[in-house]
């Protein structure tokens, strides 16, 4: 997780939006996801063991802060942030109203547990 942290400049610079920090670190969790796992999760990629040992603190770390928010703060973070879903995918679940209200309290609260 050390190569891929955010520094704290940077998080003191983006601070008001939290949604960017949110973005940046889902677009590094895919790159690594599907540069290191196949459909099956299972590891195809060849690198030396400190990148791929960084490469998974990553992944893991990022997954254990999902497993640790609520179910609908992190269904509505995987499914808008770190996996691909089609647009309005929420509204099977949540209305409009609610689906941004948990949205915005997910966003911070999965931002205090990265900056924590």
């Amino acid at each position: 997780f050390s190569a891929y942290i955010l520094t704290k400049e940077w998080v003191n610079d983006m601070q008001k939006d939290n949604e960017a920090i949110v973005k940046h670190l889902a677009m590094i969790y895919k790159k690594l996801k599907r540069q290191y796992y196949d459909i099956d999760n299972l590891m195809v990629s060849e690198c030396d063991n400190r990148e791929l040992a960084e490469a998974f603190e990553y992944i893991e770390t990022i997954d254990a802060i999902l497993a640790s928010l609520p179910d609908d703060e992190a269904l509505i973070l995987r499914n808008d942030y770190f996996s691909s879903r089609q647009a309005k995918w929420y509204m099977n679940y949540f209305t409009k109203s609610t689906y941004y209200r948990i949205r915005s309290r997910a966003i911070d609260e999965f931002v205090r547990c990265v900056t924590a």
